[in-house]
C-alpha cells in the first residue's frame, strides 16, 4: 500500500466520522455509535477510491513497460 492510498483512506474515514458526528450531535444522541459506524463506511469508500486510482496508475505503468501478458498473449 502507497503512501498516497493511506492518505485517501484516512481521509476519507475522517470525513465521514465527522460527518456522523456533527449529525449525531444535532439530533441530541450519543455521538459514539455514529462515529463508530462512520468510520466503518468511510474507510470502505476510502479503500474503493484508494483502489480505483491505484488501478489506472498500475495499468498504465505496464503497458509502458510492455509487460503486460494479457495483452501480448491475445
Amino acid at each position: 500500500m502507497q503512501k498516497t492510498d493511506k492518505v485517501v483512506i484516512s481521509a476519507a474515514t475522517l470525513i465521514t466520522s465527522l460527518l456522523c458526528y456533527s449529525y449525531a450531535k444535532d439530533k441530541g444522541k450519543d455521538a459514539a455509535p455514529f462515529v463508530m459506524v462512520g468510520a466503518f463506511i468511510g474507510s470502505l469508500i476510502g479503500e474503493a477510491l484508494a483502489e480505483q486510482m491505484g488501478s489506472g496508475q498500475t495499468y498504465k505503468q505496464l503497458s509502458e513497460n510492455g509487460t503486460n501478458r494479457n495483452q501480448n498473449s491475445r
